[in-house]
């Protein structure tokens, strides 16, 4: 069973900051920062509400890193762009510690923000080359044979190009 708890964090400037801790079976396993105590109250009773809800439904939730996807991804792909790889490797680099799960639109606006200075074709690609391994996590959610939990919808389609 998933539960949180809050700590009280003093910064060095001295403000505040409060961590939630999701933990199950006493080992932590996500944590997040907030401003407000609020916020992270709220912030750890969602995910365990949102835990308890897969768990009813039976639904398996994201336990799949972009590092791994993007791994199958390169095995899967067969096209003649040369640069691919290199795009592929540089999101690896940004999220690859990420969960499926956890990659939003906001996540994706912030990594392409160093993007915006340079020209619009190379934010564009390196939207489109994000949206194509995504795309793919989604084709895998929606094959029988395949056991793991991806995602249901590609985040890349809320971000405007």
């Amino acid at each position: 069973m998933l539960n949180f708890h809050i700590i009280k964090v003093i910064l060095k400037n001295g403000e505040a900051r409060y961590r939630t801790i999701l933990t199950k079976s006493g080992k932590g396993i996500k944590t997040k920062k907030f401003r407000r105590k609020q916020d992270a109250r709220t912030w750890g009773n969602r995910a365990v509400l949102d835990s308890q809800e897969y768990e009813a439904k039976g639904i398996k939730p994201c336990t799949i890193l972009f590092s791994r996807l993007a791994d199958e991804y390169m095995q899967c792909w067969k096209g003649k762009d040369h640069d691919r790889v290199r795009l592929v490797l540089c999101w690896e680099q940004l999220l690859g510690k990420v969960l499926l799960s956890d990659i939003t639109p906001e996540l994706i606006r912030d990594a392409l923000k160093q993007k915006k200075s340079q020209a619009p074709a190379t934010y564009n690609k390196h939207l489109a080359v994000l949206s194509a391994i995504l795309d793919y996590a989604t084709l895998q959610q929606e094959d029988d044979s395949v056991l793991d939990q991806y995602i249901n919808e590609n985040p890349c389609k809320h971000v405007r190009s």
